[in-house]
């Protein structure tokens, strides 16, 4: 049977079959008596509980879609083989592949063991009992290579999926089997699966990995497939207590590890309830393999609370905000390992079993429309998650992780930009400052993605700096080594705005790049139709510098300095503003999971200047009616001038504060103004002079001081970056957390929004200063 179309048709139907029904109506029964002191032999209590069969049943017996399918994929299930151990050997290493069958308990657990409880026909039973018995003949349940792991492993990820199918077929057919039936699974599985497991991963005195060697996905994983095994035997394995116990004390630890400086590791996740930094992939594999141990312990512990709740709520906003829509389907933001065609909606769906659902989980299913990867869905889709009209932001940014996302709507038509500039290893790539772009529902500036884990070439293309959209010094990028033993010195998001029609993105990747680069810092700014890209660049020795570009759809080069790309209805047009000796040269790479199959990329390449070099690039997303972009360089300055119909933006580059000495102010002249700003952006009218009273809106990046002649615009005793409209009143602000700033406001407000929060500053009328505080 096709393991992708029945995930399709199981996520499918727990998304589109949905009814209206009450969420209560599929709560874990309060009636249970399961509790760790005093577990409960009755069954099934793991997922079909006595609500959600009857709601099943329901589904099944009305027929449609959803029962059709699932009667049709449980007897195709009838007719399928077990798959030999020795089949599951070949190819050798740590999992060989053992995957097959252990998806196939896992599928079979799920899906025959359901249509046994809903019909009561004993050829399920029988077909999934023999699957027990079959897989429970295993030598181990895990590839060969393990024995040659120093120590030596006995556990991965294909034995936690073994536990958990062998589990939920127990579960479903404890009253079909006999006592010693039952007695010979759970010794088999214990064997084979939960003591190979906690003893390699959390039991004390046998354990060897630690959240600093395995405290990835691997870990969660692992754990949580193992505990799903001792939930099914509790009340009739003595040690099953103390293994939940011991799990649920470790998930705790999972979600809140800090790092460790002396291993080159970070959180796993972001706090407090954020993602993981290996991306939308792993994030989902690994949470959505905890949730089915979580969604297990509510069922059976239906008034308490687990500990490890208070650290989901944040997830499906990270999902929503890393899709993107299309009038056919939807795109991950995929950095990292993280295919085109992987979705959230399972870890979605079994957020909502557990609880915990908002506008984010509702509006991404909605949009979402790739297939799943898990079969427990089949058993927990609780209603139709329902059409929401609520406003939710456009923008989302993970300082620790170092992802930024924003975009002008939700809708397919709408354009998404995502920056990426955080920690490199394993499955985080070695791409800090890379972004993506999407735009009218195609992507158009895109990640190299990923391949086969076993092939040469992910380590030596698809996870090294040449794969992505970063900028390379000799034709080099991050050291090789990163992917295996971490960056000591991550990338970082250092600032970002989106607000009063302007997006403003700012990354740091000088740590990766460190060995050669003293500075490697990357600023995006969107106004309108133009994305502004400016990298600043300061190196150990003069380098040849490769801007590289890797896009989708068909490229034709306009100018000496210009590509388009055009990808179905969308384009956009990248053109290099400075320095002025850019060659644009066209390159060969590797597809998207295919080794085999050459695509093109293109290296903008130029060189430093004394060990330093800026580079202004934009992105036009409407070629056809290009905005009128300028750029000039000037007595220590780059100035760009971007004109539309009906504004002018003007945006300098303070060279002086990039390369003048750093005891000494970074002052500069433009004209009648003066600043110590890093980046400077004022707009105004179309055609309208750069005066106060004319300008429209103002952004202030790491300045202290914007004066016009005599008359203070922007005053901060410590650098801060500020965004805000003299006629508004409505102020973003970065900085320090205690520091005290001013800025121009045309007229006396009675208060202002200040990052979100009401605000009653100082306001003096005769300067038409504005003083906004927090010293305390």
């Amino acid at each position: 049977m096709n393991r992708r179309e029945l995930m399709q048709g199981i996520v499918a139907s727990a998304i589109a079959s949905m009814d209206s029904m009450d969420m209560n109506a599929f709560a874990p029964a309060t009636t249970a008596t399961v509790s760790l002191t005093g577990g409960s032999n009755a069954h099934p209590r793991l997922y079909l509980n006595k609500a959600r069969l009857a709601h099943l049943s329901s589904r099944f017996h009305t027929g449609g879609a959803w029962a059709d399918k699932l009667r049709r994929d449980g007897d195709n299930m009838l007719e399928e083989k077990f798959i030999p151990e020795s089949a599951a050997e070949e190819g050798g290493g740590q999992q060989a592949h053992y995957g097959r069958p252990a998806h196939q308990i896992a599928f079979m657990g799920i899906t025959l063991g359901l249509l046994y409880q809903l019909t009561k026909d004993e050829r399920y039973a029988k077909k999934l009992h023999e699957a027990m018995v079959f897989y429970a003949a295993y030598k181990r349940w895990g590839g060969p290579g393990l024995a040659d792991r120093d120590p030596p492993w006995h556990s991965e990820l294909d034995t936690s999926q073994f536990c958990f199918g062998s589990a939920v077929a127990y579960d479903a057919l404890y009253s079909y089997l006999t006592s010693e039936q039952r007695q010979q699974i759970r010794e088999s599985v214990i064997r084979l699966g939960i003591l190979p497991i906690l003893d390699d991963w959390i039991l004390p005195g046998r354990r060897f990995h630690s959240l600093d060697s395995m405290g990835h996905n691997w870990w969660g994983v692992c754990v949580s497939g193992a505990g799903v095994a001792a939930l099914a035997f509790l009340g009739e394995e003595e040690r099953a207590q103390s293994w939940v116990e011991a799990i649920d004390d470790g998930l705790v630890e999972w979600f809140s590890y800090e790092g460790n400086v002396l291993h080159n590791r970070i959180e796993t996740f972001e706090a407090p309830d954020g993602p993981s930094y290996e991306g939308v992939n792993y994030t989902g594999y690994g949470v959505t393999t905890y949730l089915r141990y979580l969604l297990a312990w509510k069922t059976m512990f239906p008034t308490r609370t687990h500990p490890t709740q208070r650290f989901l709520p944040g997830l499906p906003e990270f999902f929503l905000h890393t899709l993107y829509p299309t009038p056919t389907g939807s795109l991950p933001v995929n950095f990292d390992d993280t295919r085109e065609n992987a979705s959230g909606a399972d870890c979605i769906l079994l957020l909502r079993a557990c609880g915990i659902e908002d506008e984010y989980s509702r509006r991404y299913l909605l949009h979402a429309r790739n297939e799943g990867e898990d079969p427990l869905p089949l058993y927990v889709s609780h209603g139709e998650a329902g059409k929401t009209t609520a406003t939710l932001p456009l923008s989302k940014v993970y300082p620790k992780m170092g992802w930024a996302m924003m975009r002008t709507s939700w809708e397919p038509t709408g354009t998404l930009l995502a920056v990426k500039s955080g920690f490199t290893w394993n499955h985080a790539h070695a791409d800090a400052g890379t972004f993506l772009l999407m735009h009218k529902g195609n992507p158009l500036i895109v990640d190299s993605g990923t391949c086969n884990y076993a092939w040469p070439e992910y380590s030596s293309y698809y996870r090294q700096s040449v794969a992505h959209n970063v900028v390379l010094f000799d034709g080099e990028g991050q050291p090789k080594d990163q992917i295996d033993i971490g960056n000591k010195f991550r990338g970082s998001i250092t600032n970002w705005f989106d607000g009063h029609g302007l997006r403003y993105i700012g990354a740091d990747a000088t740590g990766p790049v460190a060995h050669i680069a003293k500075r490697c810092y990357r600023h995006f700014v969107w106004i309108g139709d133009v994305i502004l890209i400016f990298d600043d660049i300061a190196t150990h020795r003069e380098v040849d510098l490769d801007w590289l570009l890797y896009s989708q759809g068909n490229v034709r080069q306009e100018s000496s300095r210009s590509i388009l790309i055009q990808n179905r209805g969308s384009s956009v047009l990248v053109s290099s503003l400075y320095p002025s000796e850019v060659k644009i040269h066209q390159r060969e790479g590797l597809a998207a999971g295919d080794r085999d199959h050459r695509v093109p990329y293109h290296a903008f390449t130029f060189r430093t200047r004394n060990g330093r070099q800026r580079a202004i690039t934009m992105l036009d997303l409407d070629p056809e009616r290009p905005t009128q972009v300028e750029c000039h360089e000037q007595d220590e300055v780059l100035a760009v001038t971007v004109k539309t119909t009906t504004e002018t933006h003007r945006i300098y580059l303070n060279l002086r504060s990039i390369d003048g000495s750093y005891n000494m102010s970074s002052t500069i002249s433009i004209g009648e103004w003066s600043t110590d700003a890093y980046l400077l952006a004022l707009s105004t009218p179309a055609d309208k002079p750069a005066s106060p009273s004319e300008l429209s809106r103002l952004l202030v990046l790491d300045g202290s001081l914007l004066r016009h002649k005599q008359d203070s615009i922007f005053e901060s005793l410590s650098k801060a970056s500020c965004l805000w409209r003299p006629s508004g009143t409505e102020i973003y602000t970065q900085g320090q957390r205690r520091s005290s700033l001013a800025i121009y406001l045309k007229d006396h407000p009675e208060e202002v929004q200040w990052n979100g929060k009401k605000h009653r500053g100082s306001y003096d009328g005769v300067s038409r200063m504005l003083r906004l505080r927090t010293l305390l």
